[in-house]
């Protein structure tokens, strides 16, 4: 027996043939058709697509043949590679390169084999569409050129299943890059809205803050006074009111100028948790209560981070929004903010939850991804929880998702800051 050489240019081939990433794929009904065309032309009980690899031959498709595949070593289309033209075997058993071959002394005692190579357009002869017969036969003049043709068919389909997948991974991209290109548009859109927000907070800090001073201090000089004559303490407690109300306002102002910050400008510093949560809080709470949801918050006074004080506002009063809009529906409207110490050394965890319908289990590992969203059409862009995570991320923390039976839970994580009493 003959073992069959490789080829000349053995690595160019196997290059050009695992382009078409076929070998061992599903049958295709094309292929299929294809070999029954060459048995019935050809006057075999047995055709094959057969591609030749480092180490074996196999079909993509087949008839009257069980095995998907045989060692290259003893295949007569190791031999038939060599050339672009019909390799044709009349009697094996005569043959002194077939005669001691295991596929014609066993089965499928192999006498007439005839394979046209499938040659790439870039001259590679990756396989062959070749015929197999027990006994002895040539092919006519009809039969080679019908042998040929067929391969050459054989040839354009795969070349036909390379640019569709080629197109589709070009599609892919072009996808993906439409979602880069979309999300730094609305990433720009947002930041452009709060470079906006800043300089009207700023606009706004300069001609409030004087007057709100002023009635400060007169509001708490008025209830000290009052509060030294038992007969005005009424008006001492009504005194108090506005000195609470000025507070309340001074800390909206104060947060409007943390949440509106310029991004480019690094605020990274150590802020107490309890004072970003009720900033982001005062931020929010009048949209909380025009919808009659409830807000319960839960400061820790002794807990601190080391965060950037403008991301992580943006952070938190986007999950109390989304919070807000889980429960609107719902006939327990329920959110709660809190913080306690991280569950990982060295960290400090805020957390939102919702008395929603939460996360089903199958989107959990899209929730963060850009463009993904649970809300109607319109009411959201799906970039919210996007974006928070990279804001989370840049300043050396994380956002996840806690498994709830009930309800959904957000948890920020922050580097924890040691600060002395």
């Amino acid at each position: 027996m003959l073992k069959p050489a490789r080829t000349s240019h053995e690595a160019e081939r196997l290059k050009a043939l695992l382009e078409y990433e076929v070998l061992d794929s599903e049958d295709e009904s094309s292929y299929d058709e294809v070999v029954r065309l060459a048995s019935l032309i050809c006057g075999t009980p047995i055709a094959m697509v057969s591609l030749v690899d480092e180490r074996r031959q196999w079909f993509k498709a087949r008839i009257g043949l069980d095995a998907t595949e045989i060692d290259r070593d003893i295949s007569f289309c190791g031999h038939a590679i060599h050339g672009n033209t019909i390799f044709e075997v009349q009697d094996a058993s005569r043959d002194v390169r077939f005669a001691d071959n295991p596929l014609v002394i066993g089965g499928p005692k192999v006498k007439f084999y005839a394979g046209a190579p499938l040659v790439t357009p870039t001259g590679y002869s990756i396989g062959t569409l070749c015929v197999v017969n027990q006994s002895s036969q040539s092919l006519s003049t009809g039969q080679r050129d019908g042998l040929e043709n067929l391969a050459k068919i054989v040839v354009r389909e795969l070349e036909a299943r390379k640019a569709l997948k080629l197109a589709r991974a070009n599609f892919n991209a072009l996808q993906d890059a439409t979602r880069v290109v979309e999300r730094q548009r609305v990433s720009l859109q947002h930041f452009e809205k709060m470079k906006s927000l800043g300089e009207m907070a700023g606009d706004i800090a300069h001609e409030i803050n004087t007057p709100l001073a002023i009635i400060q201090f007169h509001a708490g000089s008025l209830k000290r006074r009052l509060n030294s004559t038992p007969e005005s303490k009424e008006l001492a407690i009504k005194a108090e009111k506005i000195v609470e109300t000025v507070t309340h306002i001074a800390e909206i102002t104060s947060g409007m100028l943390a949440f509106a910050h310029d991004s480019n400008i690094s605020d990274i510093g150590i802020y107490p948790v309890d004072r970003m949560i009720k900033t982001a809080v005062a931020l929010v709470e009048n949209s909380y209560t025009k919808q009659g949801v409830g807000l319960k918050v839960e400061y820790a006074p002794t807990l601190h981070a080391t965060c950037s004080l403008q991301k992580t506002l943006q952070i938190l009063t986007n999950l109390l929004t989304n919070a807000r809009d889980a429960v609107k529906d719902t006939t327990l409207k329920e959110v709660r903010i809190a913080a306690r110490p991280g569950k990982k050394p060295n960290r400090v965890e805020i957390f939102v939850e919702d008395t929603g319908c939460g996360v089903p289990l199958e989107l959990r590992a899209k929730i963060m991804d850009p463009f993904f969203t649970t809300k109607p059409p319109g009411e959201g862009t799906g970039l919210g929880l996007s974006i928070s995570t990279s804001l989370a991320t840049a300043q050396g923390g994380s956002i996840a998702l806690e498994d709830r039976e009930k309800g959904s839970c957000f948890v920020v994580q922050l580097p924890f800051a040691q600060v002395k009493a």
